[in-house]
């Protein structure tokens, strides 16, 4: 049943689906990198948004994707240990 409705589906459409769907990703790079108080790498950055989008889907009360945002800072060592929760929640409260 699905199958066949994508088969049908049209194309333009389906582009300007996917390409809302990555200005999701892009809009959450740009907060995370406007929460940072150093400079992250803008494609690994757009990369750790999509991983956490992820995450969500598999983990209760989307504490996974919280997660991949706290660690993602330490991992790049822009920022030390204590305050990667505070950027992650200062992106979470906007």
């Amino acid at each position: 049943m699905v199958f066949s409705e994508i088969k049908h589906a049209s194309t333009g459409w389906v582009l300007v689906a996917v390409a809302a769907s990555a200005m999701t990703y892009l809009g959450a790079t740009i907060s995370m990198k406007g929460a940072d108080p150093t400079s992250l790498p803008t494609l690994h950055t757009f990369n750790t948004q999509v991983a956490s989008s992820f995450a969500n889907r598999l983990t209760p009360a989307q504490a996974g994707g919280y997660a991949v945002n706290i660690r993602f800072p330490n991992a790049t060592a822009s920022i030390p240990r204590p305050l990667s929760p505070a950027s992650a929640s200062t992106r979470s409260a906007c």
